[in-house]
C-alpha cells in the first residue's frame, strides 16, 4: 500500500513535465492528428488549440491562414515552442525558414487591394519568457500582424514581416507589430515593406510596453503619419545592432522622422545604422519632394541614449559616427540575386574593409550577441 501511495503522489510531477512534439504540413495526407508529418495537422489553428505549456510546434514550409474571416486570427500559447522552415519533402529532416519559406498570411480579399485582408494575424495575450516563435514569415495583415498585450514576454527569432498595412479606419496599431505593455523580444528579425496609412508606423508600442530588439532589419518601411519605423508611447524601446535603411513618411507635415518617442519613452540605441530613410517636405510640379536624413529620432517628453551607431542627422549621443556611409554591399538588391533573406548575397552587408562600421561598435553594449543577421562574428576585435 505504501509503494502505491508513493507511486500517485509522484504522477503530478511526471505529467506537469510531459511534452510533445506537434506537427503541420499543410499538403500531409494521413490522420490529420498532428503526431507525425505523415499524419500532421494541415492548419496551425488546429495545432495551437491543441497544445500545452513545454509542446513544440513544429511547421513545415507553406502558406498558412488563420482563417477566411478577417477577424480570424492565431492565438500564441504560452510556454510552447513553434518553429518553422521544415522542408515538406518525405522525410523532412531539414530546417532552414530562408530555403523553406513558411508564410503566415492574411491575405484573403482582392491582392491587388491591401485593406481587405485579415486584421490581425497573430495575437499574444499575458505569455511567458517560454514561448517563442522562430522562423517565420507574417504578411499581408490589414491593421497588424502581431499583437501583443497584458504581461507578455514572447521571444520572435528570425521573422520575416513583410507587406503588412496599419489601417487608420481600425484601430490604432502599427503595420508589423503592435505591443502593449509587456517586455518582448525580437532577434535576428526583418521588417520590410510595410505600410501605416495614417497610423502608429511600423512598430507601435505603448502603456509601459519594453520590446527589444537585436540584429534586426527595418528597410523601406512606409507611413502617411508621423514616424516611418517606430511610433513609441509611455515605453521603454531598445535597439542594439540593427540597421535602418529606406525607411519613409509620405505625408508633409511637422515631426516627421523614423524613430518617435512621446509621453515619456526611453530609448536606448547601440551599435546601430541609420541610412538613407527620407521624410517628405513638400510636393513641386506634381511631384513628391523628399528630404534624405532629414530627422531619425523626434523625442517629445521623452529621451533617447544613443552611442556607437551610424546615424545622419542626431548629435547627441555617445562615440556617434554622423553623417557617415556605411558602405553597405548592395543597397539596390536588398535580399540579394536570389531574392531570400538571411543568404550571404544579402545586400545590406559591411563588406567593404574601409566601412566606418567595421569594429565601430561596443561589445558591452551588445551582451550576449556573437553573431550578426547571417550568423557571421559580430564582436568588435
Amino acid at each position: 500500500m505504501r509503494k502505491l501511495l508513493i507511486l500517485i503522489l509522484l504522477l503530478p510531477t511526471v505529467s506537469a513535465t510531459f511534452s510533445r512534439i506537434i506537427y503541420v504540413k499543410a499538403n500531409a495526407t494521413g490522420s490529420n492528428n498532428g503526431t507525425s508529418w505523415l499524419h500532421a495537422y494541415t492548419r496551425l489553428d488546429w495545432a495551437l488549440n491543441n497544445s500545452n505549456t513545454n509542446d513544440t510546434i513544429k511547421v513545415a514550409t507553406g502558406t498558412y491562414k488563420p482563417g477566411i474571416a478577417d477577424t480570424a486570427r492565431f492565438r500564441m500559447k504560452n510556454g510552447v515552442t513553434v518553429f518553422g522552415g521544415y522542408a515538406s519533402d518525405t522525410t523532412i529532416t531539414i530546417r532552414n525558414w530562408s530555403l523553406y519559406p513558411t508564410i503566415i498570411s492574411g491575405e484573403i480579399g482582392d491582392p491587388t487591394y491591401p485593406y481587405d485582408n485579415i486584421d490581425l494575424l497573430v495575437q499574444g495575450i499575458n505569455l511567458n519568457a517560454s514561448t517563442i516563435w522562430d522562423g517565420f514569415i507574417l504578411e499581408a495583415s490589414s491593421n497588424t500582424s502581431l499583437h501583443l498585450s497584458g504581461n507578455s514576454q514572447p521571444i520572435f527569432r528570425n521573422i520575416i514581416f513583410r507587406n503588412n498595412n496599419a489601417n487608420e479606419s481600425l484601430v490604432a496599431a502599427g503595420a508589423a507589430i503592435t505591443s502593449q505593455g509587456g517586455s518582448p523580444q525580437f532577434i535576428n528579425c526583418i521588417f520590410f515593406n510595410n505600410h501605416a496609412l495614417f497610423n502608429k508606423g511600423t512598430v507601435y508600442s505603448y502603456d509601459g510596453s519594453a520590446p527589444a530588439f537585436v540584429n534586426c532589419l527595418f528597410v523601406k518601411n512606409s507611413s502617411s503619419d508621423t514616424s516611418s519605423v517606430f511610433y513609441l508611447s509611455a515605453s521603454i524601446a531598445s535597439i542594439t545592432s540593427s540597421t535602418f535603411f529606406g525607411n519613409a513618411t509620405y505625408v508633409h507635415d511637422d515631426g516627421q522622422c523614423v524613430i518617435k518617442g512621446i509621453n515619456s519613452s526611453i530609448i536606448t540605441i547601440s551599435n546601430s545604422i541609420f541610412f538613407y530613410n527620407r521624410n517628405k517636405v513638400g510636393y513641386f510640379g506634381g511631384i513628391d519632394v523628399y528630404e534624405q536624413d532629414s530627422s531619425e529620432l523626434l523625442l517629445v517628453n521623452s529621451t533617447a541614449n544613443v552611442s556607437n551607431t551610424i546615424i545622419q542627422n542626431f548629435t547627441t549621443g555617445t562615440s556617434l559616427l554622423v553623417a557617415q556611409n556605411p558602405r553597405f554591399r548592395d543597397t539596390a538588391d536588398i535580399d540579394g540575386p536570389d531574392n531570400r533573406f538571411f543568404t550571404a548575397d544579402d545586400g545590406l552587408q559591411l563588406m567593404n574593409p574601409c566601412s566606418p562600421a567595421m569594429n565601430g561598435g561596443n561589445n558591452n553594449a551588445a551582451t550576449g550577441v556573437l553573431t550578426d543577421l547571417l550568423g557571421n562574428p559580430s564582436r568588435v576585435s
